[in-house]
């Protein structure tokens, strides 16, 4: 019986320990908890800030590369639209000359073969003309 008495059963030591002096520890220990988990949620509130924050920089790195890469993209298609439109007006401008060449050169060719006709007509009527002068002449002789 002895050993039962000595033996405290946990009970008797929540009794114990459970002195109204102890209640203020207690509170304090609820306060001490308390404040950290306070500290915890402000902590994660931070972290997850400055994460949100990170990822919002991070878009905007992002967005700003791809309108860079537009950018570039819409510049190299103007500069190959001017290019092309550069290449393609040469192109005209060397096709309007070897036109306007290979009419000139035509135009010249045109008036050699009218020069030519015209030369010969006029060898022709000289030729007739001549001929009907002698027989012209001719005929007055035979008159005579």
């Amino acid at each position: 019986m002895q050993a039962e008495l000595t033996e405290k059963k946990p009970q008797d030591v929540q009794i114990q320990t459970s002195s109204p002096w102890d209640l203020s520890e207690d509170l304090e220990l609820k306060q001490q908890q308390k404040k950290l988990s306070y500290k915890r949620d402000l902590q994660n509130q931070l972290i997850d800030n400055r994460r949100r924050l990170r990822e919002k920089e991070e878009e905007k790195h992002r967005e700003r590369k791809i309108m860079e890469e537009v950018g570039e993209t819409l510049h190299e298609e103007n500069s190959e639209a001017e290019k092309r439109k550069r290449e393609t007006a040469t192109l005209l401008q060397a096709e309007r000359d070897a036109f306007l060449k290979a009419r000139q050169f035509w135009k010249e060719k045109r008036r050699e073969v009218l020069k030519q006709e015209h030369d010969e007509i006029a060898r022709i009527i000289a030729k007739r003309e001549a001929l009907q002068k002698r027989e012209a002449e001719g005929k007055v002789l035979q008159r005579r």
